[in-house]
């Protein structure tokens, strides 16, 4: 985080020039940033952007309203003061959102150390980038593996096959393996917990049986 993210927090109004050059579209497109806010450390949003990932277009969120975030929000309650699982000064995870999952990540943006009281905080910066269409056949296409993700707030939209195994893998600790009926191959699904520590995403990969065999 620059020092000028820092100056802006401090006194947001008397830069107008950091919002326009930071937050255009153009430039979260240059820095392959879906979302950007400026927050003080009490959750007032400074300066925001949110890029529709499909236009290229600005958009909103219900999860980050423009004016101010929760101190409850899943990217500013991790640093609430007294929280005993606070091992630095960012955090990130993913977060569903009505666009899709978000991979996002909050860091705590400070000033210039002072001698003998170091760096006063002075609020938070909070990047997301979405995981785009066509995830899914990227990974095929790397590791030649059948993938399919599926946002876990959405329960309704799973397969029925993968909807009646939700129960079973969101509350595995191991993956959960499924033989296909003719025994030619296996799926594996796992779910991955979110910014808030519950799961948020349901992966399947289905791999040929002869190479779960030789990997036993």
């Amino acid at each position: 985080v620059s020092n000028a993210t820092a100056e802006f927090l401090r006194d947001a109004r008397s830069r107008p020039e950091f919002v326009t050059e930071t937050l255009s579209p153009q430039s979260l497109k240059g820095a392959e940033v879906d979302l950007l806010f400026f927050c003080d450390l009490d959750g007032r949003v400074a300066g925001s952007q949110i890029i529709e990932p499909k236009t290229g277009e600005p958009t909103d969120l219900l999860e980050f309203p423009r004016s101010e975030l929760s101190p409850s929000h899943a990217l500013l309650s991790y640093f609430a003061a007294g929280s005993p699982d606070v091992k630095g000064l960012d955090h990130s995870g993913i977060l569903p959102t009505e666009k899709g999952p978000l991979l996002a990540s909050s860091q705590v943006v400070t000033g210039h150390v002072v001698p003998g009281q170091g760096a006063k905080k002075r609020g938070y910066v909070i990047v997301g980038r979405f995981l785009r269409d066509g995830l899914s056949e990227r990974v095929e296409k790397r590791t030649e593996v059948e993938f399919a993700a599926w946002q876990l707030n959405r329960k309704a939209a799973l397969p029925a096959d993968v909807a009646g195994l939700f129960d079973e893998v969101t509350s595995s600790p191991a993956p959960v393996l499924v033989p296909s009926e003719d025994g030619e191959s296996v799926s594996i699904y796992a779910s991955i917990d979110g910014l808030r520590g519950i799961p948020e995403l349901l992966i399947r990969a289905r791999v040929d049986r002869d190479i779960t065999a030789a990997g036993k």
